[in-house]
């Protein structure tokens, strides 16, 4: 059952999910854009935008919070379990945004086409199954679709170990006293993935598990 069907009498609370939703979408679009760009040259211009969009996303988190603050000053108990959940939706949202801004910063240090080499296989599969992974948590939130959200939780551990095994690859094979300007943003970009990663597994949670185990792997029924 859709926990904010519950709540349809709740305006406050209708608001601040439709922003909620806002803010993934807005994390998913930084995401796509500011990965896109290590395939080719980066308009400074269009970087620039993509970074401001870290600072809608702070926006609509300090409007959530404030409208989710008055429906409980308002309404006491009522609703108050979707109100718990989406204040951890947008925090995990928030950090989506600034992983986000870690990007564009990393790519405006990089301007251009990197080639990642013999690890470019690897960096294009976690590319995509990050991508997968915000499609299936937007579709998890907006639906309450249990399936979406068991998608995302069971996706990440495999990518988080995958990053995990490339770095440490990296590190053994990269030795030596320099080490590729390439592969030192790929690392990070691997890292910043990982985090992002695990906030939309954080998101999806909240759709099967009760509040006190959002964040952590799906209690078998």
């Amino acid at each position: 059952m859709n926990l904010f069907r519950l709540t349809h009498r709740a305006p406050l609370i209708q608001e601040a999910q439709k922003d909620t939703e806002k803010m993934l979408e807005l994390g998913q679009d930084m995401f796509r854009h500011l990965t896109q760009a290590w395939t080719g040259e980066t308009d400074p211009d269009q970087l620039e935008e993509l970074k401001k969009q870290d600072k809608l996303i702070n926006s609509l988190h300090r409007g959530v919070r404030k409208k989710v603050y008055e429906h409980l000053s308002l309404t006491g108990n009522e609703s108050l379990f979707a109100a718990l959940v989406l204040l951890s939706i947008v925090d995990d949202s928030e950090r989506i945004g600034d992983y986000g801004k870690n990007i564009a910063e990393l790519i405006s240090f990089n301007p251009g086409r990197l080639d990642f080499g013999k690890y470019q296989e690897t960096f294009e599969r976690v590319w995509n199954q990050s991508t997968e992974m915000f499609e299936n948590t937007i579709k998890a939130i907006r639906d309450d679709d249990e399936k979406s959200a068991l998608k995302v939780m069971e996706a990440y551990v495999p990518i988080s170990n995958t990053v995990d095994d490339l770095i440490e690859r990296m590190f053994k094979e990269e030795s030596g006293d320099t080490i590729k300007r390439e592969y030192v943003a790929l690392m990070l970009l691997m890292r910043y993935f990982k985090r992002v990663d695990a906030h939309l597994k954080n998101i999806a949670s909240t759709v099967v598990n009760p509040f006190h185990r959002i964040g952590y792997k799906a209690k078998s029924k």
